[in-house]
């Protein structure tokens, strides 16, 4: 007797059989592609109303080619899909012969996932149209608003337009120009007012320092003006070579910041901003002799030295105007004098003075550095912009003063002159003299005065030490005497 395995395995194979001797010789021939179409069609063929065979086949032939197109649409989209995103599909021959360039491009038409190139850096006219009620003014080569930068040979005769683009028309009558210049490579020659010289008030007000590198206009219009348009000329000379000198708007100490003015109020920029909403420009010389010429082209690092003097900086100190009495407050100033246009970018100060004869009070309005007891340096910030602040202090048991700063744009205080910071003081004791003088410290490491650049001594002669430093002396007087009140 067979195990029943075995009967099970001839049943399996029995119905196999079966299975294949049903199978239509016309299937087993056709494709699965074949297959496919007649699952597709049999619901087409079934509602069909013709009663031919002809017709059946005729349909039937449609329906293949209607598929077989459909098959190559569907590959098509698969191979679209399956192309990488980072690369663009080139289009194919079909599409482009075709196919016509729509109106806007729509996004199938669009390569996928396309890499954006990073916009441009906005200019500063860009800048000013996001705020239409802005006023700009700018420094440019004459008749030329996008240029501003200038290469000049020594000796050369250059003119800058002073121009105001006011997009929103805004009415303004008064003009304010304030312009700083080194005045070691360049000298102000010619300044031409002819635009507004027809509608002026009264005599505008024109100044050249040729010492501290500054120009002055100001000038009040007899009918405000609304337009866009250059303002003032400047003509200037190029003294000597060097690879970048500025020419830009600045603040003078007794008209102000540069702005544009309607009355009094300001509307140059943003109006909360003092010095905002200008534009300077940038001056090369190029040396008058070719071979020196080509060598600035070839070996700029040459010229980069050639507005870096060092040295021949002077510390000084002023007093007050008459001799304070005991009880009184009064002012001492700390003053550098760089009308030799030397480079530094650190300043040190250590002041000795008698805490017995006057007590320094505590000043830090404005300071950045406001801990303790300080001197005061917040009203000459626009005047002298250190971006590093590092001592302020006062030690009054030990009657020493520190200050230390240091800047990052060592250009902005060539030809520097004037207070830099203040200290405050009370007379408490009379004297005939007494004294306020830089500490110079006796050997190396301890903390001195000093004014330097890039580590270079450019206080007084460099050969000399621990000079280009003046004190003060000055007397304190008694209190003055209160009157006796005669006894009744």
């Amino acid at each position: 007797m067979q195990p029943p395995r075995f009967h099970r395995s001839l049943s399996l194979l029995a119905l196999a059989l079966m299975a294949g001797l049903l199978v239509s010789p016309l299937a087993a021939q056709d494709s699965d592609n074949a297959r496919r179409d007649r699952r597709e069609n049999q619901e087409p063929e079934r509602n069909s109303n013709s009663g031919t065979n002809n017709r059946a086949q005729e349909t039937r032939t449609e329906s293949n080619n209607e598929n077989d197109e459909a098959r190559e649409n569907r590959r098509n989209r698969r191979n679209r899909e399956e192309t990488p995103r980072d690369e663009p599909r080139a289009e194919t021959p079909a599409a482009t012969e075709n196919t016509p360039a729509p109106a806007a491009p729509a996004t199938e038409a669009q390569p996928p996932a396309q890499k954006t190139t990073p916009p441009a850096a906005p200019s500063a006219s860009f800048e000013l149209r996001a705020n239409s009620n802005n006023l700009l003014l700018r420094l440019h080569a004459e008749g030329d608003p996008d240029n501003t930068d200038f290469d000049i040979t020594e000796g050369g005769i250059f003119t800058t337009d002073v121009s105001l683009l006011n997009a929103s028309n805004r009415p303004f009558n008064t003009v304010r120009v304030i312009i700083d210049y080194n005045p070691a490579f360049l000298d102000p020659t010619v300044i031409n007012d002819s635009v507004l010289i027809n509608n002026l008030a009264e005599e505008p007000i024109i100044e050249v320092n040729r010492k501290l590198g500054q120009v002055v206009y100001v000038a009040k219009l007899r009918e405000p003006m609304t337009t866009s348009q250059s303002l003032i000329y400047i003509s200037w000379k190029a003294v000597k070579p060097t690879l970048f000198t500025n020419i830009r708007f600045g603040r003078n100490i007794a008209h102000g910041f540069t702005d544009i003015l309607m009355d009094d109020a300001a509307m140059l920029g943003e109006p909360q901003e003092e010095g905002d909403g200008v534009v300077a420009a940038g001056v090369r010389v190029v040396p008058a002799d070719p071979a020196e010429a080509l060598m600035m082209q070839e070996e700029p690092s040459l010229y980069l030295s050639s507005d870096e003097r060092v040295g021949g900086l002077q510390l000084s100190i002023a007093g007050p105007e008459r001799a304070p009495r005991v009880g009184e407050e009064f002012y001492i100033d700390l003053v550098i004098d760089n009308t030799v246009y030397s480079n530094f970018d650190k300043l040190s100060v250590v002041l000795e003075y008698d805490s017995e004869v006057f007590q320094v009070l505590d000043d830090d309005f404005d300071n950045w550095i406001t801990h303790g007891v300080n001197i005061h340096d917040g009203s000459f910030h626009a005047d002298f912009p250190f971006d590093y602040h590092i001592a302020n202090a006062v030690y009054p048991s030990r009657g020493l003063i520190e200050y230390r700063v240091g800047t990052s744009q060592p250009e902005e205080f060539v030809g520097a002159y004037g207070t830099f910071a203040r200290i405050r003081a009370r007379a408490k004791k009379p004297t005939a003299s007494t004294t306020v003088t830089y500490f110079f410290a006796p050997r190396e490491g301890l903390r001195t005065t000093e004014v330097r650049y890039l580590g270079q001594d450019s206080l007084g002669d460099t050969l000399v030490k621990n000079d280009g430093a003046r004190g003060l002396r000055f007397p304190v007087l008694p209190e003055v005497a209160k009157p006796k009140t005669p006894a009744n």
